[in-house]
């Protein structure tokens, strides 16, 4: 092959790399703990709620694909959240080096207010099966965790108890999804769903820690800037503590083999005040969740690790480096 010849292949493999960033500007490992959620929430309705309120959305060759509809649209839609919290967090994108592709410059500004647009519609399209709770429910969830979160007047992502207060609900929110698609909500989502809220926002206190003194120096005002590491290192390790005694009180094993085995982490995180010990105790609590929920989805394991794989050789193909890790 002439060096011309080669050249022109390598143009045309870069240039098919680059329009990956299109799909990795979503951040598609963001969506880990969605599905992680969203699958817990339907095996709990599958052990505490079993009656089915609604028809399936779709049923091919004897196969009900209720739950891969639900969840692809969601997906959908919040991969569209990911691109509009990354238009706002340009600035503090670009002090903590947060390798995102529009705080970089390779995807245009306004190419990523169209693909924000073009999936936040997505939920429409459960209209068509008239599940208007569903559509309801995700069109809060975009309100919530996209415009309440991140633009003004609320910008509650730079504010600590609203910050706060925002992924409870999106706890709840994105655990619902998976317990709507066959049973309404009722008290006993709210019991059996808190001990999972509970380790989730045990796991949103230590995210704040790595990123404070970028989030600082941009005016994000989060848990960590506001309260400090040891303030918050301990709000983590008392919502970790909580989560383990609300799956007690629900009565939920399944809760509690995914709470209790990661309390000693969060412990052990307050103690030291590293960031080691901090994404440590972050990677095994989710890494504990998405395992037990692999269990009753195993097919789960195949489109975690196809994700993860295909998300390491992008990154190393385009940028280089070794991302994501399983490492601290």
């Amino acid at each position: 092959m002439s060096p011309t010849q080669k050249n022109g292949t390598n143009s045309k493999s870069e240039q098919r790399l680059h329009r990956l960033d299109y799909l990795f500007v979503l951040r598609p490992t963001l969506f880990f703990p969605i599905w992680t959620f969203a699958l817990a929430g339907k095996w709990a309705q599958l052990r505490f709620a079993p009656s089915m309120d609604h028809d399936p959305l779709l049923v091919i060759a004897g196969v009900d694909l209720s739950l891969i509809i639900v969840l692809g649209i969601y997906t959908a839609m919040m991969g569209g959240v990911f691109v509009l919290n990354q238009i706002q967090d340009v600035e503090t994108d670009r002090i903590n080096n947060k390798l995102y592709l529009i705080a970089n410059g390779d995807i245009p500004l306004h190419h990523a207010w169209i693909l924000t647009l073009t999936l936040a519609a997505t939920p429409f399209l459960l209209a068509f099966w008239a599940r208007w709770d569903l559509v309801a429910t995700m069109f809060l969830s975009l309100l919530l965790t996209g415009w309440a979160y991140s633009y003004p007047p609320l910008e509650l992502m730079k504010r600590p108890i609203g910050g706060t207060l925002i992924n409870i609900a999106a706890g709840y929110l994105v655990f619902s999804i998976g317990w709507m698609i066959e049973a309404s909500i009722s008290g006993r989502f709210f019991t059996i769903a808190t001990p999972y809220v509970l380790g989730f926002i045990a796991v949103y206190f230590l995210t704040t820690v790595p990123d404070h003194i970028g989030d600082r120096r941009a005016g994000k005002i989060t848990v960590a800037v506001h309260y400090g590491l040891t303030w918050t290192l301990s709000f983590g390790a008392v919502a970790a503590i909580a989560a383990v005694i609300a799956a007690f009180i629900s009565s939920d094993r399944i809760a509690l083999l995914a709470t209790l085995p990661i309390l000693p982490f969060f412990i052990q995180a307050r103690r030291k005040k590293t960031k080691a010990s901090v994404l440590k105790a972050n990677k095994f609590a989710a890494l504990v969740l998405s395992l037990i929920v692999c269990v009753r989805f195993p097919a789960y394991l195949a489109l975690l690790t196809a994700v993860y794989f295909f998300t390491k050789w992008y990154y190393r193909k385009r940028f280089n480096i070794r991302y994501p890790s399983l490492q601290t």
